[in-house]
């Protein structure tokens, strides 16, 4: 009994040295998204959106705004301003402002968010085409109306499962970033009125922002990439002459214009020679007619092949053109660097080897076999 006493009491003591502490949701301030841009003398001014839990039934959200010598230094400054502690565990995105982007390389406050505990490296990164604070600003009587964090991390989140933006979590960038040979994309945002938008996407060179383009040109980037599952979209222009005699009626002047929904790729990247690098870039699409521009009566025999062959021709000038694009912006999102280092035995790549001496001068043999499955055609 004597011995039975003396282990309750034991057991105690060491489970009354592991109670954690707890803190009142009602007490914290939330951070949902925090925006980053480049201020004089090196600086940086933060901008943090906040989830409040106060005695409403609805969550409040709140802005704050200050200037420090570094990221985790904002936080410090920031706490002063609000009345509830501000933590970080539930940030979902990172906005960089567009000069900040470009003067500083943003590879160090991604590590940053990573080495954070606090910090789920699955949050997204995104670029400003002006600055961040611009993205997340709301005039103060909309403040509380809507939180621009949750909102920003919903948006991105779900056109990357419609296929129409390239992801780009911590995770995924700091695993672009060190390998030599693909860059990092990430989604632009940009601000139009009141509204903030994803307006095509952001390339980056070694952690910078190098440029940026359209979303419809990211289409064949990501293509190449990572390929499509099934939801991508694309508008193509086509000449109309070979499609004349399947004209139901009489078209008009204008070219023909066609929109494929439904789009599956699988691409292949492969090395065909090392020295003065040569790929083959075997592109494998299927897809469905969603819309025309011109009456075409898709019931005539021989009009499915002729939309494969024009279709094929059109897309294949277009993969190409975007590849000698980044070229010329000396970047790799696509990732032949890191297909070449995969390819050639005993090599590890250095960066300057492959942006400067070997990239500028690779050629690209583009094959591209589109079958079109099916149509639902709106005229």
């Amino acid at each position: 009994m004597k011995r039975l006493i003396i282990v309750l009491v034991c057991c105690t003591i060491i489970l009354s040295g592991c109670i954690i502490k707890k803190r009142a949701l009602e007490t914290l301030g939330l951070a949902t998204a925090i925006g980053l841009d480049r201020e004089e003398n090196d600086k940086v001014r933060g901008t943090i959106v906040l989830h409040h839990f106060g005695s409403k039934p609805e969550d409040v959200a709140q802005q704050l705004t200050s200037i420090a010598d570094t990221s985790k230094g904002l936080f410090k400054y920031m706490n002063l301003e609000t009345s509830d502690r501000l933590v970080t565990g539930q940030l979902r995105v990172a906005i960089y402002g567009k000069e900040y982007a470009e003067k500083r390389e943003i590879v160090r406050q991604v590590e940053t968010l990573k080495r954070d505990a606090a910090t789920q490296t699955n949050m997204y990164l995104a670029i400003s085409k002006t600055t961040a604070k611009d993205i997340l600003y709301q005039p103060q009587e909309q403040e509380h109306s809507k939180n621009m964090g949750t909102y920003l991390y919903k948006m991105i989140q779900q056109n990357i499962e419609d296929d129409s933006v390239i992801s780009c979590t911590v995770q995924e960038f700091l695993r672009d970033y060190y390998q030599v040979g693909r860059d990092p994309v990430l989604p632009l945002l940009e601000k139009r009125k009141d509204f903030v938008l994803i307006d095509g996407s952001a390339l980056m060179y070694r952690g910078r922002l190098a440029g940026h383009i359209t979303a419809a040109e990211t289409f064949y980037i990501k293509a190449l990439r990572e390929g499509y599952k099934g939801f991508g979209s694309i508008d193509v222009k086509l000449p109309t002459e070979p499609f004349k005699k399947f004209y139901g009626e009489k078209g008009d002047e204008f070219p023909l214009l066609v929109n494929l929904q439904q789009v599956k790729v699988k691409p292949k990247l492969k090395l065909v020679q090392q020295n003065d690098p040569i790929f083959d870039v075997d592109v494998k699409m299927t897809a469905n007619i969603a819309a025309l521009s011109q009456p075409i009566d898709l019931g005539k025999p021989g009009v499915y092949k002729v939309f494969e062959k024009e279709l094929g021709k059109k897309m294949e000038q277009h993969f190409l053109k975007e590849i000698e694009k980044m070229q010329n912006m000396k970047v790799d999102p696509i990732g032949f660097g890191a297909v070449y280092d995969a390819s050639v035995r005993h090599l590890t790549l250095r960066e300057k080897q492959w942006y400067s001496d070997l990239y500028p001068k690779t050629k690209f043999n583009i094959k591209l076999k589109l079958t079109i499955a099916r149509s639902g055609v709106l005229n």
